[in-house]
């Protein structure tokens, strides 16, 4: 792994970044909701004006709430935005470790010249 700073990130990248995670937190929360589900916890799923119970409901969670959340994450993204982006700015970026490529179409720099080690 390698460590990468962040200094600026735009406006469609951050929004992707929320999205993904929230999709990622909704799929966590819908197997959650569906193993409860099996448990005969009191799980529930509305749609309109239709409302399911029981494995019903499970199933239909783990579907709907990565949608949802994603949907939630492109809103929270949007306001979100501008304060993220003052406070890589007041914190001077941020230290993210990460596996990342180069694309291959563009001519870049090698990662050794363009991220000298760090002894850190």
């Amino acid at each position: 792994m390698s460590k990468l700073l962040i200094k600026k990130i735009s406006f469609g990248s951050f929004i992707k970044l929320c999205s993904a995670s929230s999709f990622c937190i909704g799929l966590a929360m819908g197997l959650i909701l569906f193993i409860i589900s099996l448990f005969g916890g009191p799980v529930y799923a509305n749609l309109w004006t239709i409302q399911y119970t029981g494995i019903t409901a499970g199933i239909i969670n783990i579907f709907l709430m990565p949608v949802l959340m994603a949907i939630m994450g492109i809103f929270f993204g949007i306001f979100a935005y501008l304060p993220s982006v003052l406070a890589l700015k007041v914190f001077k970026g941020a230290k993210v470790r990460c596996e990342f490529e180069y694309p291959t179409s563009i001519s870049s720099p090698q990662p050794s010249e363009a991220f000298p080690p760090n002894n850190e």
